[in-house]
């Protein structure tokens, strides 16, 4: 069986980027990643007390339970985390979608379709679980985050199943805290938003080195930004799809995943 968890990151009032991301592979390289993950719960780095969950943003910035921590202990810690995810094979798979350039094409019609920024996001983690389980016949579990999206995810998930009728998807939701797949998710999620704002900002596709190993050591990873270059060829699809253009739907190609291009020899 295989599974899947996300998180969301950059769902914040004022961010100019908001993803869904996580972590997907077999159930066992989920068990592969829980007593590892624990342990680090119970002492992240050597001298520091135990924390109740990982938290990426708040241990880059050193807020809440991760006061304490100076910048070379935020590394260690984050180094840590990340590579128990790696040695469980479990693979990156991120979502990102640039508010500003979503509100300004996906209105009208689209907007009915495809719904905010942050429900796109979502549901193509839904869809890339369910073309993974009709293509590879094979069950699939997803957890997401209990607190994002309560009164919308249902009817996604239903529109979903209508266009992938042969997917066997399981849903489930739970909160960060209690489930160290969606802690794993948060990782991937806050390195995955870090990325798209310096996309948006000064537009290199490059990560910082901590995500950097991460890819390095997950060469089957996913990610996707939707820019205006994404989202103009997304409604072209759309409007294909609504008249039932078999032609220009055919012509259109899949997007391009910005991680493969992330692999670099300096050492983290």
């Amino acid at each position: 069986m295989l599974e899947g968890g996300f998180d969301d990151s950059g769902t914040h009032d004022r961010s100019d980027v908001v993803v869904w991301g996580g972590v997907m592979g077999d159930t066992d390289w989920f068990a592969k990643l829980d007593e590892p993950w624990k342990r680090l719960l119970d002492e992240p780095i050597p001298g520091k007390p135990p924390i109740k969950q990982f938290h990426h943003s708040k241990l880059s910035g050193s807020l809440d339970e991760f006061a304490s921590y100076r910048p070379p202990e935020r590394d260690l810690a984050i180094k840590a985390f990340r590579d128990v995810v790696i040695a469980s094979r479990l693979v990156p798979v991120s979502f990102s979608v640039v508010l500003a350039d979503w509100d300004r094409h996906i209105t009208g019609k689209y907007r009915e379709i495809w719904g905010t920024a942050e429900q796109f996001a979502f549901i193509s983690c839904i869809v890339a679980a369910m073309r993974m389980s009709t293509i590879s016949k094979a069950p699939v579990a997803l957890c997401f985050d209990a607190a994002r999206l309560q009164d919308s995810r249902g009817p996604m998930i239903a529109a979903a199943r209508g266009f992938y009728p042969g997917s066997n998807v399981e849903f489930r939701f739970n909160k960060v805290q209690d489930d160290v797949g969606l802690q794993a998710a948060d990782l991937v999620a806050y390195e995955a938003y870090l990325l798209s704002l310096q996309v948006v900002r000064d537009g290199t596709e490059d990560c910082r080195p901590h995500f950097r190993r991460f890819l390095e050591g997950a060469p089957d990873a996913h990610g996707f930004i939707f820019r205006e270059r994404e989202i103009r060829p997304l409604k072209d699809m759309t409007d294909a799809f609504i008249k039932n253009d078999e032609l220009v739907l055919a012509g259109q190609g899949g997007f391009q995943s910005v991680y493969h291009t992330f692999f670099s020899q300096d050492g983290v």
